[in-house]
């Protein structure tokens, strides 16, 4: 399907992938697959990490942005799903990734919790992922909104 997007002053046209094609993505995406994308992209401390459907592809893909950024742009034709802030590795408390015996073992030790992580060989990224699943929920408003935005009504 073409669609015209006015970027800055002018007009471009591209081919993006159906509607359905849309819904179909959506429905099969799974949470900690739409996650693990966003905590991908994400550089902590740094930029952002999003997981965003490329609608000229129809691909989940890990975008980052700048700061001064407030969107991603246009030219990606891209649909975003799920956003994880640059700082989320600060703001993890050792309860959110450890479990009972490694908080035990964590608290005796009085490490950095990441140099704790490395050092037991514990996989961050799934268990910050496991964590996130336990507030994860599809902001299907936002998502429609941005169908909207490409598709109409």
């Amino acid at each position: 399907m073409k669609k015209e997007v006015k970027i800055g002053s002018k007009v471009e046209t591209m081919e993006i992938i159906e509607r359905i094609v849309v819904d179909e993505i959506l429905f099969n995406l799974t949470s900690p697959e739409i996650i693990e994308t966003a905590y991908t992209a994400c550089i902590p401390g740094q930029k952002p990490g999003f997981a965003v459907i490329n609608l000229q592809t129809g691909n989940l893909e890990g975008r980052t942005i700048d700061d001064n950024d407030y969107f991603l742009p246009l030219e990606g034709s891209v649909i975003t799903i799920y956003r994880i802030g640059k700082n989320l590795d600060s703001s993890l408390w050792p309860l959110d990734v450890l479990t009972e015996s490694e908080l035990e073992e964590f608290k005796a030790e009085e490490e950095k919790l990441d140099d704790f992580i490395n050092g037991k060989g514990i996989n961050k990224m799934d268990r910050t992922v496991d964590f996130l699943l336990n507030y994860y929920e599809k902001d299907l408003y936002d998502i429609y909104g941005q169908i909207e935005f490409w598709y109409g009504k």
